[in-house]
Order: C-alpha cells, then sequence, then structure tokens
C-alpha cells in the first residue's frame, strides 16, 4: 500500500484503516508487524508460527518463498513501520482493537499516553510529561495533548527511531554509501569517510524513486488488468461456442432422427400395406366355406332319410339322393392360395458400423482451424445497385474442405474491395460455418473483392462484380412498358405523339461508362407516326434539377441529348466520361456504312454538371428502346 493513498481524514475513516493493518493471518490488528520481501506484512508471531512448517517459509497470499536462515529467524525481517504508525493513530482515537500505546519513557502500560513532544518524538504519558516541562533540557520543548494527535495523519504519528548500534540516540542521517539510517555517533565513528546526508534530502529522493516505481507498477497493473479483461472474454466466449456447438450438435441430429423416423413410417406403411393379399386368400376361403355348405347339406338329408324314412320312401328318394351326393363326390375342394412374396424387413448385416461410418460422414467434432485456401465467397444479390445494401457470404472450412460450422471467436476475415467506392462495410459471423459481409456501393463500376482470413489471403474468396443501373419509374412518365432492359412507347392510336421517357435509377458521379441502345420500329410510315415527326432520344441530363413531365416535354431539363428519327437508326453506342464530363454519342444506321463515314456521325457532348442519370425517351407508339450495359 502506498503512503499517499493512505492519507484520508482520520475522522470516519478507522475501518479503513484497521484494512490495512489486519493479519491475514490471524485476523487480528498486527502485533509488532513484519515485511515478507513481497511487501506483504503479518504479525511476528503468526510468522514464527508459519516458519516452523515442513515446507519453510512462504508468504501465505501470493506463494512467495521466504528466506529468513537456518534456523529461521523472523526478527532479520524489516519491521513495517507504516503499519506501526497506523495502529498508533488507531490506538489514540481509543480504538479497543488496537493495542496499547506505551509511554516512550516510563514504558508503563497502566499509564496511558496523553502527549507527544514534537522536538523529541517521544510519546508521554501525564507523569513523564510533567517532568518532561520541568527539565532544564526539555523545558522549551513543545507538547501536543491527544486530542491534537487524533487529527494526525499516520506518518505524524510515527515514533522516533534509535540507530541500531547506538541504542540511545535517534536515526538524522543517512549513509548513502551504506545506504542506511544513522545517528550522529555513527557520522564520527564508523563512517567518516562515507557519503553522508541529511534525512530530509534522502527521503526526497526515496520518494521520487518509489513514485517512479509505483507509477510504472500501475501501468503494468493496467496490462495486467486488460489481459485478464481478455482473458474472461475469452473465456466467456468459449462457453458460449460450446453451448453453440452443443445446440447445433442436437439440432443437427434432431434433424436427423425426423428423417429417419420418416423412412422408419414409410417402412412400416409400406408392412401393413397387404389387403390385396388378404382378399384374394378371402375369396378362396368363401369358395371353400360354400363347398364345405353344400356338402354339409347333402349329408345331413341323406342321414335323416335314412333315418325317418320307409322303404318305400327311400326307394322313391333314392335316385335324387346318390345323384346329388354323387355331385358331391366331385365338389372343388383345393384352390390356388397365391399370396405372392412376403414383405420382410432387410437390412445389412453391417448396418450398425454403416450408420456410424455416415454419420461420420455427414459431421464430427474436432479441433480443427479454419484453412484460408479451402474458404469460398459468393455474391447473395443477382444484381449490384448503387445505395442499395448487399452481401457477400464467405463459408468457412477446413483443409479438408469441411465446413465449419462452429467459429471460434478467432477468425478474422479482413475484406478487401477494389473499384468503386463503398460504405457501411460490416463483417458479421454467423452459426452455421459463414460470415456474412454487407456493404453499400456508392458508385457504379466493377467492384472486386478479395479476402484475407487471419491474415493469409484466400484465394477461393475473390470475386468480380458489376454494379449496374436500371431505369426507373420514379421520374418517368407516359405509356412506357419496362420488360427487362426494353423500353416501349404503347400509347395507342389515339395517343400519337404522346411524349414518354425514362431515366436511369442511378445518378453518375465517377468513372467512364458505356451502354448501347437498339432501335425498333415495327410500323414503317404509319400515318401517326408521321405526324410532328417520330423522334427518339437518349443521353443524360443533370441529376438535380426537375424530372416532371413538364419540365422534360418542355425542353427545360433536357440537355446533352442526342435525338433522330426512329426509322433511320438501328442503335447508338453511348460513352460517359465523368473525368472529363463529356458524353460520346455514335449513331449506326440501317445501311451498314464505311468506318470513316461512321466515324463523322460521331458527336461529342461537353458538360458541367458533377451528377447526371442516363436518359431515354421516344414519342412513337410503334417504337422500342432496348438498351444494354
Amino acid at each position: 500500500m502506498s503512503l499517499t493513498s493512505c492519507r484520508l481524514s482520520i475522522r470516519g475513516t478507522f475501518a479503513k484503516l484497521k484494512d490495512l493493518v489486519t493479519c491475514a493471518v490471524c485476523f487480528e490488528l498486527l502485533q509488532n508487524p513484519k515485511v515478507f520481501p513481497c511487501l506483504h506484512s503479518y504479525c511476528y508471531e503468526c510468522i514464527v508460527k508459519l516458519s516452523k512448517r515442513e515446507c519453510g517459509l512462504e508468504c501465505p497470499e501470493c506463494r512467495f518463498v521466504v528466506d529468513i536462515g537456518n534456523p529461521p529467524d523472523p526478527s532479520t525481517l524489516p519491521t513495517n513501520f507504516f503499519a506501526n504508525n497506523v495502529l498508533a493513530t488507531l490506538s489514540l482515537a481509543d480504538n479497543s482493537d488496537a493495542p496499547p500505546l506505551l509511554c516512550d519513557n516510563c514504558e508503563k502500560a497502566d499509564e496511558p499516553v496523553e502527549k507527544r513532544c514534537t522536538d523529541c518524538q517521544h510519546f508521554l504519558c501525564s507523569l513523564c510529561a510533567e517532568s518532561h516541562q520541568r527539565s532544564c533540557e526539555t523545558r522549551n520543548h513543545i507538547l501536543r495533548s491527544r486530542d491534537e494527535l487524533r487529527d494526525n495523519q499516520p506518518a505524524e504519528n510515527a515514533k522516533a527511531i534509535k540507530c541500531n548500534e547506538h541504542k540511545d540516540e535517534l536515526v538524522k542521517f543517512y549513509c548513502d554509501s551504506c545506504r542506511k539510517t544513522i545517528c550522529m555517533s555513527c557520522t564520527v565513528l564508523g563512517h567518516r569517510s562515507h557519503q553522508v546526508l541529511a534525512l530530509e534530502e534522502s527521503a526526497s529522493k526515496a520518494k521520487q524513486e518509489v513514485e517512479y516505481l509505483v507509477a510504472k507498477v500501475e501501468e503494468r497493473m493496467k496490462s495486467i488488468s486488460k489481459r485478464i479483461d481478455l482473458a474472461e472474454s475469452k473465456s466467456q466466449d468459449i462457453s458460449a461456442r460450446e453451448e453453440a456447438c452443443k445446440s447445433q450438435i442436437e439440432t443437427f441430429f434432431a434433424q436427423l432422427h425426423q428423417e429417419i423416423d420418416a423412412e422408419k413410417n414409410k417402412m412400416l406403411a409400406i408392412s401393413t400395406n397387404t389387403e390385396f393379399q388378404k382378399h384374394k386368400i378371402d375369396a378362396s376361403k368363401n369358395v371353400l366355406d360354400l363347398a364345405l355348405l353344400t356338402c354339409q347339406n347333402g349329408v345331413n338329408f341323406a342321414k335323416h332319410s335314412l333315418e325317418n324314412s320307409n322303404d318305400v320312401q327311400l326307394l322313391d328318394i333314392k335316385p335324387s339322393i346318390t345323384l346329388h351326393l354323387g355331385n358331391l363326390r366331385n365338389v372343388q375342394d383345393e384352390v390356388t392360395l397365391d399370396m405372392g412374396n412376403p414383405v420382410r424387413f432387410l437390412k445389412c448385416e453391417t448396418s450398425s458400423d454403416l450408420w456410424r461410418q455416415v454419420t461420420a460422414n455427414l459431421c464430427s467434432v474436432e479441433e480443427v482451424a479454419v484453412c484460408p485456401e479451402k474458404c469460398e465467397a459468393k455474391i447473395l444479390d443477382l444484381m449490384l445497385k448503387v445505395g442499395k445494401k448487399s452481401a457477400i457470404l464467405v463459408t468457412m472450412k477446413d483443409k479438408d474442405g469441411r465446413i465449419i460450422s462452429s467459429g471460434s471467436g478467432r477468425d478474422v476475415i479482413e475484406p478487401i474491395f477494389t473499384g468503386s467506392k463503398l460504405k457501411d462495410v460490416n463483417v458479421l459471423e454467423n452459426q452455421d460455418g459463414t460470415q456474412t459481409i454487407s456493404f453499400v456501393v456508392n458508385e457504379l463500376g466493377t467492384l472486386q473483392f478479395a479476402a484475407k482470413i487471419n491474415g493469409c489471403v484466400a484465394a477461393g474468396c475473390s470475386l468480380k462484380l458489376e454494379v449496374k443501373w436500371e431505369l426507373s419509374s420514379m421520374h418517368g412518365c407516359g405509356y412506357l412498358r419496362m420488360d427487362e432492359l426494353m423500353v416501349n412507347c404503347l400509347s395507342g392510336e389515339g395517343d400519337a405523339g404522346k411524349y414518354s421517357f425514362r431515366l436511369g435509377d442511378t445518378a453518375m458521379t465517377s468513372g467512364v461508362h458505356r451502354w448501347k441502345v437498339d432501335v425498333s420500329h415495327v410500323i414503317q410510315d404509319a400515318g401517326e407516326c408521321l405526324q410532328g415527326g417520330p423522334t427518339f432520344e437518349v443521353g443524360v441530363i443533370e441529376a438535380n434539377r426537375d424530372h416532371s413531365e413538364i419540365s422534360i416535354v418542355e425542353g427545360h431539363t433536357k440537355k446533352w441529348v442526342y435525338s433522330e428519327e426512329p426509322r433511320r437508326i438501328v442503335s447508338v453506342f453511348l460513352k460517359l466520361d465523368m473525368e472529363r464530363k463529356s458524353l460520346e454519342v455514335l449513331p449506326r444506321g440501317r445501311i451498314l456504312v464505311a468506318t470513316s463515314k461512321f466515324s463523322v456521325r460521331r458527336k461529342v457532348l461537353p458538360f458541367k454538371a458533377d451528377s447526371v442519370f442516363p436518359f431515354f425517351s421516344v414519342n412513337c407508339p410503334h417504337c422500342s428502346l432496348t438498351f444494354c450495359i
């Protein structure tokens, strides 16, 4: 404990002071406290008991081994003067647990300390204080009462320390050569040629050195605390992932059990599906039952006739009886009981081993590391759009290409994007062996993705993606139909000449962009198509302007637009360079023309806007525009 941390107001803080001077062995206030090299303090008698153990003397709190000689001599340990100062302060405050403070003059236990001489630094009882004031040598010394001493800081209540060599003299100097405190006699006798310093000067240097070391150790404490927090976090993470792994195992085998139970139910259904066979057997049995009943009736009638008829009657009925019984002798008494093959349960001889092998092939629980070379990535969105949140899924695998469905918390994915500006990049670890990298694209172009996993390049995670735009009806008007990338004007006869337009859904702010527009005119020279001259327009217009129907139709907003009659044009190639702020237009006619003539028709439209939209329009009901990027 540092001395600075104990400079507290004595009033109301006795409980804290007691904590500072409580022995960790006997849990009482320290009695004759001694300090171990590890700076833990204990009572002298407690140390004597600890030193008698067979294992030797070691600190009960930090297990530091303390060498006090053989045989052990605890008196060689330094005294904890700081603890003595605190104990003296507690005793002056009439704390019943503190050891009594004895008079430094008479040392009588029954004479409580009442005053202290500030010159001699002696605690005095009332009798000794009176004698101290009457003595010629000490009558001018200043004495402070017990009540005044209670408000002192612990250091101010320190007892005077006497020299170990000259018992009656107080320590007043410090020998820097021997690094020990000495008295006046020592300076003359044993330390005459040594570098002797005043206590105040030496103490000031000692305080600076101790405070410097305290600051360094406190820095180390902060570092250790961070490591402890990290260890606790890792321990919690391991526990959480252990539970997650258990949950995944339970879920996997629960699904597997469901599938196995489903197969079992199918087999049970097959085993009970014997109705057809039972019907065949029942039909054969019915035939035999009828034959048996017919024979029984004939036999019964014949027996009754023999028993109950006279000779004449018997002779009269005999022809009928003999005829019927003769026929019954040839009655069918056998049928074909064709039951087919019986339904039986079949299994492999090593079914148990087979199931274990199948399970082992499906899954396992092992200590494995992620192999960056085997990891894979795929885009979750079919089309990347500017301003739209997109995501890439990275599947973590081991060196054998197996999916690692439980993360370890240590696998770090570093996404690397080039080609287009992004924002809101975030990596989220899932619980199924994948990690999701979400992002928002800020501009059009080709986006290239790569990844480093745990500092190593993941070759299987490279992707090349195109950030595209589509036609949007947000600012459009007219009867235009969007069919994938085709725009048709379906205004009909009554709406011939209706102005219809669409803009791209993404403003272009940088880069070089190319696209082509194909023109199709279904009905050539239709009467309604010639009213006012059918035209189509392609190009770009300023993004921050008004895109209402009025502004477009009246031409207030249209700029950097190429216009032509549909009948004369097959396709138009456009190249937009946002760095040079130019739109290059290359129209292609219906008849193939030479390169020189084609180049003559090339137009370059400069503009000043920093942000533009692609623009498409048509005023003919029989025209369609198809664009591709």
